[in-house]
């Protein structure tokens, strides 16, 4: 059986996750005091800030991309404005999947391809190389 575009960008946005993560926790935690955890900074920030009370996970795709898109002064000496500009795009496309909208053979290349490029513009030696995300299956017409 083939596999659908939409579960192709789910697996895309695991993959990014897998290979995004140690770029924002070894970014995030030069630019945070000694000792200070990243994601309890932004969880406090984001509690007083809008009364939320969700604890972040920093294996979730969201909040990755959420830091990235949030944070620019701290990804901004190794990200281009191009590269940075990938986050928001990538909510968008996250968004869309996590609320079951469909994706036409088009938009799940955009967004592979999107996810590709961020992984390879973060050094995702770590995590999946760039090229294996659209791996399998053509996207289906």
């Amino acid at each position: 059986m083939a596999t659908s575009n939409r579960d192709r960008v789910g697996r895309g946005f695991e993959l990014l996750a897998e290979g995004l993560r140690p770029f924002v926790d070894r970014q995030m935690a030069a630019s945070m005091p000694a000792g200070a955890d990243w994601a309890a900074v932004i969880q406090a920030r984001d509690t007083k800030d809008y009364k939320s009370i969700k604890a972040l996970n920093k294996d979730d795709p969201q909040i990755l991309l959420k830091v990235l898109a949030e944070e620019r002064q701290v990804f901004g000496r190794r990200l281009s404005g191009a590269e940075q500009a990938f986050a928001p795009e990538l909510i968008a496309a996250r968004n869309a999947w996590a609320h079951n909208q469909q994706f036409s053979a088009d938009d799940t290349y955009r967004v592979l391809d999107t996810l590709e490029r961020l992984l390879a513009a973060v050094g995702a030696a770590g995590g999946p190389p760039a090229g294996h995300v659209r791996g399998g299956d053509p996207p289906a017409g």
